[in-house]
């Protein structure tokens, strides 16, 4: 709640008194708010349950860096590079602004979709570590097929309604975003 209140007021006087440069100072005051949001909140949880929060030994931990977080840090540059330089293509083209305009505005979309499937996946995730952890592998096996099935079957209803609705949607960009509807 704490961020989204932050996040509104930020982003939007950020931008309206200082343009992009406002608009990134924004974004960089809402990640400090949830930052020290995030802090006060574990505190009190690991004080409430009585869980010493220590960072003795943690440096124990450190292959979890390179086995774990590198590999995922990768491919997330990877992904945001790839998707860089397919927008530069696309912007450098013919009518590349208005290419870009028409994606970009049908791109927003996707995040439905992937806000769904944060939401019905990150449970899992816990869930699925400690079977796995346990050595429960075909309950780990099973619950991970029911996961992929579940987050699948609703991304897919959820694309669907997009697909249908298209329309609808892109028509509130105005007429100059008619094309933009294949790309929905």
């Amino acid at each position: 709640i704490i961020r989204g209140l932050v996040n509104l007021p930020a982003l939007v006087v950020g931008t309206y008194v200082f343009g992009l440069t406002g608009a990134v100072a924004g974004l960089g005051i809402v990640s400090l708010a949830a930052f020290g949001v995030g802090r006060v909140a574990l505190h009190r949880e690991a004080n409430k349950h009585g869980v010493p929060l220590r960072r003795k030994g943690v440096w124990s931990e450190h292959n979890v860096l390179w086995t774990f977080s590198l590999p995922i840090f990768a491919s997330g540059c990877i992904l945001i590079s790839g998707e860089w330089l397919c927008e530069a293509f696309l912007a450098r083209g013919t009518n590349g602004y208005v290419q870009m305009g028409l994606y970009l505005a049908a791109a927003q979309w996707a995040n439905a979709i992937e806000f769904l499937q944060n939401t019905l996946g990150s449970p899992a995730i816990s869930l699925m570590s400690n079977l796995y952890w346990t050595a429960d592998y075909k309950r780990f096996r099973k619950l991970c097929l029911a996961n992929i099935a579940l987050v699948g079957g609703a991304a897919l209803g959820v694309a669907g309604t997009l697909a249908i609705i298209a329309p609808l949607i892109i028509r509130a960009y105005g007429d100059d975003f008619e094309a933009a509807v294949l790309v929905l």
